[in-house]
């Protein structure tokens, strides 16, 4: 994960494409997409839902070369950002994290490295 400072703003890329690479859709989905239920998954959680990597609808690691910016402006210390930022990262995406609101040139620097797709 990259945790980035007011400083690091002036070092943000303008040609970067955001990781758009052409790929099918079908690439990045499992075989589960659209399903509500799926009675071959052996364990569930509180809700019923099936738990396990495989039937997430992303695969994991399918979104290798792909960036998301995340603003994290409530910043108490009981917020643990590791969680989803791990989750992210399991699916292959980068994350770039600030945890103060940029300028708008700076801003927009940032969210051309990004996907936007």
């Amino acid at each position: 994960m990259i945790e980035l400072d007011d400083d690091d703003l002036k070092d943000a890329s303008d040609n970067d494409d955001g990781g758009k690479t052409g790929k099918s859709l079908d690439t990045f989905y499992t075989e589960f997409r659209g399903r509500t239920t799926i009675s071959e998954a052996q364990m569930k959680d509180l809700w019923g839902n099936a738990k396990g990597n495989q039937y997430d609808l992303i695969r994991d690691n399918a979104m290798t070369g792909y960036k998301i910016l995340v603003i994290q402006l409530y910043n108490e210390m009981a917020f643990d950002f590791k969680p989803p930022g791990d989750a992210l990262q399991e699916k292959g995406f980068t994350v770039i994290r600030h945890k103060k609101l940029p300028g708008a040139a700076q801003f927009k620097k940032l969210l051309k490295q990004c996907c936007q797709c």
